[in-house]
């Protein structure tokens, strides 16, 4: 009685008098309804072979952007170390040998290279050979024992600078007068960077447009930072000082006020001259450069301040503002919580590792025996 049903209905829609029926709308299958590529574009072989170009351009471009700008410089810097050096050695460097690696390794150290600095390069040895699609010879056996006897020859503690703790900061601003544009850039850096907790990249890529002054204080958007690559950013409070000569809010005040930066620009431009020690100026107010003041100019900012009060600049950088911050808070209580709130510290094992320098002298077991 089914099969009939389709003749039955094809004459009872020819019989005379009878209402046409209207066909019946049949859906693809799901096969041919899926979503597909605009082809359209890619109907001449000139136009292909175009489309390609561009799309290996973009490409490049985000694999370049899958690392920070700093990793990045270093990993090229790296290679091309390791290349000359093969190169004056007649050895392959890519692909390399292991045994091309561990040699390497070991004129590095006899160069006096340090621990960390030939872990860096094993890492942008390694990179170079993957973007290759070839196996890095970093990860052999050869490599590993030659890197791990390397280690116990010359220690593996890594070089740290010093955390720049709040009285040498209180004489550092006071050996920085407020005479010139430059240096009252520098003391809002100074106290913004200390207060912040914040990394020199973090301060040197701020925008006036990231500043939100509110009555408690100024909050501060962080677009990206060393572990917020992907730019989810965060907003971090600098709370209003106690005394004005060291209130990071005041400072940043006057800095915005004298320099009269623009919304969309940076809110550390350089200032030429640069400001370096004995360096003259044409006027007490300086001249605003275009671009951005650079990660390295601000540990500039820092060691020409230690500088001032005494201390040895290749003692300190950048990264001693953000280092002690984080020493100083944890000697006058503060959390691990709110510390790494502040800093943005993803490993509680190095906001630990600052509490206990901070912790060092507070409650020692020594001071009990009355020496």
């Amino acid at each position: 009685m089914s099969r009939s049903m389709p003749f039955m209905q094809e004459s009872a829609a020819n019989a005379p008098g009878s209402r046409a029926m209207a066909p019946i709308r049949r859906l693809p299958p799901p096969s041919d309804r899926r979503d597909k590529l605009d082809h359209s574009h890619l109907a001449a072989p000139a136009d292909l072979q175009a489309r390609l170009a561009e799309l290996r351009q973009a490409t490049e471009v985000h694999l370049r952007r899958s690392k920070a700008a700093n990793t990045q410089r270093a990993y090229t810097s790296d290679f091309a170390g390791f290349t000359l050096w093969c190169q004056q050695h007649q050895l392959a460097h890519l692909p390399a040998e292991a045994d091309t690696v561990a040699l390497y390794l070991s004129a590095c150290a006899q160069a006096g290279a340090a621990i960390a600095t030939l872990r860096r390069r094993l890492v942008s040895i390694s990179q170079a050979h993957k973007a290759s699609g070839l196996p890095p010879p970093t990860e052999s056996e050869l490599v590993r024992r030659t890197l791990s006897g390397i280690a116990r020859d010359l220690g593996s503690r890594p070089r740290q600078v010093a955390p720049l703790r709040l009285p040498a900061l209180r004489a550092m601003l006071k050996a920085t007068p407020e005479d010139d544009l430059l240096e009252v850039r520098d003391r809002a850096i100074l106290l913004l960077g200390f207060a912040g907790g914040m990394r020199r990249s973090e301060i040197s890529s701020l925008d006036v447009s990231d500043l939100s002054f509110v009555d408690q204080g100024v909050d501060i958007l962080i677009r990206k930072s060393k572990t917020d690559q992907e730019g989810h950013g965060r907003t971090i409070g600098i709370p209003k000082g106690r005394h004005p000569d060291t209130c990071p809010v005041i400072a940043l005040q006057r800095w915005l006020f004298l320099a009269a930066l623009e919304q969309a620009g940076p809110l550390f431009p350089r200032i030429v001259p640069n400001g370096r020690p004995a360096s003259r100026r044409p006027d007490n107010k300086g001249t605003l450069a275009k671009g951005r003041l650079s990660p390295q100019g601000i540990a500039r900012v820092v060691q020409r301040a230690v500088a001032r009060v005494g201390l040895d600049p290749k003692d300190f950088a950048g990264h001693s503002l953000r280092s002690g911050f984080a020493t100083e808070a944890a000697a006058q209580g503060a959390s691990e919580r709110a510390i790494m709130r502040q800093t943005g510290h993803k490993s509680l094992e190095m906001v630990r590792r600052y509490i206990r320098e901070g912790d060092r002298y507070r409650d020692n077991a020594a001071s009990y025996l009355g020496l």
